[in-house]
């Protein structure tokens, strides 16, 4: 029944589904900026609040244009389908470009979060960048070829613009994948090599990290997903998707924040520890900053004198530290000494 809704009818539920969702996002973004501005002002870079911004700015871009767009279809003109079917327009060009640019950001901010988590392993991030680079040019490619289509009904499905959509969506859907995989086992691994020093049980509680992440990342995949598979049999209804994947693109980011932000609290995680480690010679200070929790200082003092391991500790603070990126890359290296052995 989908596959037969009319054309105008998909452009008014399409509005209707995207205000929907804009509003949630509304309320969902002024939370994640009191958790960033408020409640980590210390380990919080400026770039992260600074994306979700721009992310906020691109989806009310957005939905004004949609919003304009539809009031002009249905109040000035005697038939929608003039306006509706205008993709060469510029504020369809302009709309187009806005998505573009709001996926690109999306993206980019998951390929730095998984850069980060991977210890500044820019080897890991070749291929997502290279994806994004790709899905990026795809993209800027089809708001040239909207240009140049005709004003009808069907005109979207034209044979070169449908193999530039293809290429974008398809890209963009196997990089949001990779990049979320990615994330989402590396804190799975270190989870895992510290769960003989931290205990089964504590490893768990890193386990909603995870699937926080994976969710986050799942909604996202499964709507550019039902969108691919919706435009490739040409159904109307894949408009009911496209008008809202610019919304569902800037809040998967936001939303990690601010469920991580709100779930990790300060009592999670010591103030400050020191260990000792022994058959080492030199002294090294290295300061973590995390999330949601204050800053937790770790003093590591080499020294062959000394005998007391605190395995245990050292463990916590490696896998919080990998479990904080997924929150927001922030960590701040003071005072690396080289360790020879």
């Amino acid at each position: 029944m989908a596959k037969h809704i009319s054309f105008v009818k998909s452009y008014f539920v399409a509005l209707w589904i995207q205000t929907l969702i804009y509003g949630s996002y509304v309320v969902l973004f002024f939370g994640c900026m009191y958790i960033l501005l408020f409640r980590r002002p210390v380990s919080c870079p400026k770039i992260t609040p600074s994306f979700v911004l721009a992310l906020f700015m691109l989806s009310t871009a957005h939905v004004i244009i949609n919003l304009f767009k539809g009031v002009k279809a249905f109040t000035v003109v005697v038939d929608p389908n003039i306006i509706f079917a205008d993709f060469s327009a510029p504020i369809d060009l302009a709309k187009e470009s806005v998505y573009i640019t709001a996926a690109a950001l999306a993206d980019t901010l998951l390929i730095f979060r998984c850069y980060m988590v991977w210890g500044h392993n820019w080897r890991v991030a070749i291929v997502p960048v290279m994806l994004l680079l790709l899905s990026t040019g795809a993209g800027y490619t089809s708001v040239y070829q909207f240009s140049t289509l005709e004003d009808r009904d069907g005109a979207q499905y034209a044979e070169n613009l449908k193999k530039w959509f293809m290429v974008l969506y398809s890209v963009m859907l196997a990089n949001n994948i990779l990049s979320t995989t990615l994330i989402a086992s590396r804190i799975w691994w270190r989870s895992r090599q510290s769960g003989s020093a931290l205990g089964w049980r504590h490893q768990a509680k890193y386990n909603w990290i995870i699937a926080i992440v994976i969710e986050s990342g799942a909604i996202y995949s499964f709507s550019l997903l039902i969108y691919l598979v919706l435009y490739t049999i040409e159904s109307q209804a894949q408009k009911l998707i496209l008008d809202s994947l610019c919304q569902i693109a800037s809040i998967m980011p936001t939303l990690i924040i601010v469920r991580i932000g709100l779930g990790m609290g300060p009592h999670d995680i010591s103030p400050t520890f020191q260990t000792t480690i022994p058959n080492s010679r030199h002294f090294s200070s290295v300061r973590f900053r995390f999330g949601a929790n204050p800053s937790l200082v770790t003093s590591v003092r080499n020294d062959q004198r000394h005998s007391v391991v605190d395995i245990r500790r050292m463990e916590e603070a490696r896998l919080r530290d990998d479990a904080s990126f997924a929150l927001h890359p922030a960590i701040v290296d003071e005072g690396r000494a080289s360790m020879k052995m």
